[in-house]
C-alpha cells in the first residue's frame, strides 16, 4: 500500500485537501500513531480501477480487492505552525516514514489573478525549501557522525561506512546547490545505506493546486508554471477546489456529477489525485483473476515477475517457476484464459521479464 503524507505551508488548506480526498473516496479517517506529541489523521482510500468491474462480470469472484493508497495529514504543533518558523522534528519525523508526498500550494488570489500563477510557484518553493533545508540537516548531522565513527572501525568494517560518506556527500552537494535528492541517482547499494534517512525531497511529490471558483479559470497557466518552477523527476502536478470538492462529498452522486460537469470535470478529484500519484510514484498495478478473488497489485515499474509474486507471498518469489500472461485488454477481448491462450495472446515468461501495467497473471510456483 502507497502511503502518501501532505505537506504545505501554513494555511495552504492542507487539512481540507485531506477531507475532500477522503470524504470523495467514501473512506473514514482515524487518529493515527500518536509521536513526539502529534497524532496524524489518517485514512485509506480504494484506487479506481474499471478493470476489476469488468473482470469480476468474467469470473464471479467471492471478492474483489482494489490498490489501497493511506493518506496521512500530520498537524504541526502551534509553535510552528506560522510562517517563517522551524517545522517541529516529530511532524518531519512523521512524514519521513511516509512513501511520498503531496505538496499542498494555496491559490486564493483572485484579485490578481494574472499573477497567481507566479505566486503560487514561489509558494511552491518555500515549501520545497523547507524540505530541503531538513534534509540537509539530517545529512550534515549524519556526516559529522560518521567522521567519528569510521576511524574507530576495524578495516574490514570501514568500507562500507566510506561508501555511505560517499553517497552522503553527493546528497549535501546537491541540497547545497538547491537541488532534491530525487534527481539524484544511486546505485542498489547505495539506496539501501540511504533508505533509513527518509530524504523528503527524494521522496515522490505530488504538487496540489488548491484553488477555489474564483482562481480556477487561472488553473492552467498555474500547472504550468508550478511544472516550471519544480521540474525534477518523481514530480507532478495536479488543480483541484478543495473546498469546493469537500462539499460536493456531501451531496449524491448524480448531484455532484452535474456540478462537476459544469466546470468541466470528467470526475471527482480523489480520482485525478490517485492516478496523478500513481504516475508520480512510478507504479503500475498487475492483476489477478479467479473464482476466489480478483485483485489489483500494484508495484513500481519494472518490478521483474519473480518480486511481483512475492508482493502475493514471499513463497511465491522464492519458488517462482514462471508466469503466465494475458494482458487484459485481449483477456475481454478473447473472452476466457483458455481462448487467450488458443489464440497466442498468453504469454509464458521468466525471472527476467519487467511486469507491465494490466498484466493479468497467473505465478507458477515449486515446492
Amino acid at each position: 500500500m502507497l502511503r502518501v503524507g501532505l505537506v504545505g505551508l501554513p494555511r495552504a488548506g492542507k487539512s481540507t485537501v485531506f477531507d475532500a480526498l477522503v470524504r470523495s473516496s467514501g473512506a473514514q479517517a482515524a487518529a493515527g500513531r500518536t509521536f513526539a506529541g502529534l497524532t496524524p489523521r489518517v485514512a485509506t482510500v480504494k484506487v479506481p480501477d474499471p478493470r476489476l468491474g469488468v473482470l469480476a462480470e468474467m469470473y464471479h469472484p467471492r471478492k474483489v480487492t482494489p490498490a489501497e493508497v493511506e493518506y496521512s495529514d500530520v498537524p504541526r504543533l502551534a509553535a510552528e505552525a506560522q510562517p517563517g518558523t522551524r517545522q517541529a522534528p516529530g511532524y518531519l519525523a512523521q512524514l519521513r516514514q511516509v512513501d511520498a508526498l503531496l505538496h499542498v500550494v494555496a491559490g486564493f488570489d483572485a484579485a490578481d489573478l494574472a499573477g497567481l500563477p507566479a505566486a503560487m510557484a514561489a509558494r511552491a518553493q518555500e515549501g520545497a525549501t523547507e524540505l530541503a533545508l531538513a534534509d540537509l540537516l539530517i545529512a550534515e548531522g549524519r556526516l559529522e557522525r560518521l567522521g567519528g565513527e569510521i576511524r574507530k572501525l576495524p578495516a574490514a568494517e570501514r568500507a562500507a561506512r566510506e561508501r555511505e560518506r560517499e553517497a552522503l556527500e553527493r546528497v549535501r552537494a546537491q541540497l547545497d546547490a538547491g537541488g532534491v535528492v530525487r534527481d539524484l541517482t544511486f546505485t542498489p547499494e547505495e539506496e539501501r545505506l540511504l533508505r533509513g534517512y527518509g530524504f523528503l525531497t527524494g521522496k515522490p511529490t505530488l504538487l496540489v493546486a488548491n484553488l477555489d471558483e474564483a482562481s480556477w479559470p487561472a488553473r492552467e497557466a498555474v500547472e504550468a508554471a508550478l511544472r516550471a518552477a519544480q521540474a525534477h523527476a518523481g514530480t507532478g502536478v495536479v488543480s483541484l477546489m478543495a473546498q469546493w470538492e469537500a462539499e460536493l462529498a456531501e451531496l449524491e452522486p448524480e448531484e455532484a456529477a452535474a456540478f462537476r460537469e459544469s466546470l468541466g470535470l470528467a470526475e471527482p478529484a480523489a480520482e485525478r489525485v490517485l492516478a496523478e500519484m500513481y504516475q508520480v510514484a512510478g507504479l503500475v498495478s498487475f492483476l489477478t483473476a479467479g473464482e476466489d478473488e480478483v485483485r489489483a497489485w500494484p508495484v513500481p515499474r519494472g518490478t521483474l515477475a519473480p518480486e511481483a509474486a512475492g508482493t502475493i507471498h514471499s513463497d511465491f518469489q522464492k519458488a517462482f517457476i514462471r508466469a503466465e500472461i494475458v494482458p487484459y485488454d485481449d483477456l475481454v477481448r478473447l473472452g476466457t484464459w483458455a481462448a487467450a491462450r488458443t489464440a497466442g495472446a498468453l504469454r509464458q515468461v521468466g525471472k527476467d521479464y519487467a511486469m507491465q501495467d494490466g498484466d493479468v497473471t497467473h505465478f507458477l510456483a515449486g515446492r
